[in-house]
């Protein structure tokens, strides 16, 4: 019987992703599609001889090649040291710091929340608005940070002069944690707190012990307690204090219920009254 051939595989589609990543799609001859992100293009151009003995599928003549992005592909977020200020490329992030960047222009600061998106999605929801929307608070967190990102924003906007706040609110560094090992964010949460003081040394910083994620107990809040005791040694009993209430979040079993957190990290309305109820007695103090 002749050896049936199935058509080389055709490249269907390319473009860029929201993340800022080349994205291209290649089309097999058997209906199978891959998709490959990257700052690197991958093309796979195959010929397939496929036939059937004693009901195995063989695959023969293959190769593989790699080929530059197109010219106008943005590069993907570049995964930065804790320490290395590093701007974002996701068309989300960009505009989320445009926004910050108008507020801050505003002034009129007292509260200044600088986070990733647990801090963002505080969305100045009803629990905002009942704590802090008489206290002049504004909310700097950009979805998707990591410290290096913070430590850009900080140099680039985000302290414009008109931002004078009173205390400083951090929470920063989970998500670096599949990245890189707890010492080096500590080192890059301890720079955050380094440059808030350089630049506002009238400004008092509250900096919040990393929350726990996942509904159950994980390798990972090993590590968000490794780092949580490192950055507790900032806390100068002054112009910088530690907080660390993540274990209000938590069942006895030390599991997450969802009325608490509506996925593995992020908070339901229920989790941002148990941060504001925890934190409010030491931020008050430190308004005063």
């Amino acid at each position: 019987m002749k050896t049936p051939f199935l058509p080389p595989t055709e490249q269907i589609s390319s473009k860029i992703n929201g993340n800022g990543d080349h994205a291209s799609t290649t089309n097999f001859g058997n209906g199978k599609r891959i998709l490959f992100t990257n700052s690197v293009a991958v093309s796979i151009a195959a010929s397939l001889s496929l036939w059937m003995i004693s009901g195995t599928v063989c695959f023969a003549e293959s190769s593989v090649s790699v080929s530059t992005p197109r010219p106008n592909a943005k590069p993907a977020d570049h995964i930065e040291a804790p320490t290395v200020p590093a701007p974002r490329t996701g068309g989300t992030a960009i505009n989320r710091h445009k926004a910050i960047l108008e507020r801050a222009t505003k002034g009129e600061i007292d509260l200044c929340f600088i986070g990733d998106s647990i801090t963002e999605f505080w969305n100045d929801n009803d629990i905002w608005q009942m704590y802090y929307g008489h206290l002049k608070a504004a909310n700097f967190g950009v979805g998707g940070d990591r410290t290096g990102n913070v430590l850009w924003r900080l140099q680039n906007g985000d302290l414009d002069e008109r931002v004078q706040p009173k205390v400083f609110i951090v929470l920063i560094g989970i998500n670096n944690m599949r990245l890189h090992d707890p010492e080096d964010i500590a080192k890059g949460i301890t720079a955050i707190v380094t440059l808030l003081r350089e630049k506002r040394p009238q400004a008092k910083v509250l900096l919040l012990g990393i929350f726990p994620r996942d509904f159950k107990p994980t390798p990972i809040r090993e590590n968000v307690s490794r780092v949580n005791q490192l950055i507790s040694k900032l806390d100068d009993g002054g112009m910088v204090r530690f907080l660390n209430f993540g274990d209000k979040f938590l069942n006895a079993d030390g599991t997450i219920s969802p009325d608490v957190f509506r996925d593995n990290v992020h908070l339901a309305p229920v989790g941002y009254k148990v941060w504001a109820e925890n934190m409010n007695p030491l931020l008050l103090e430190l308004l005063q």
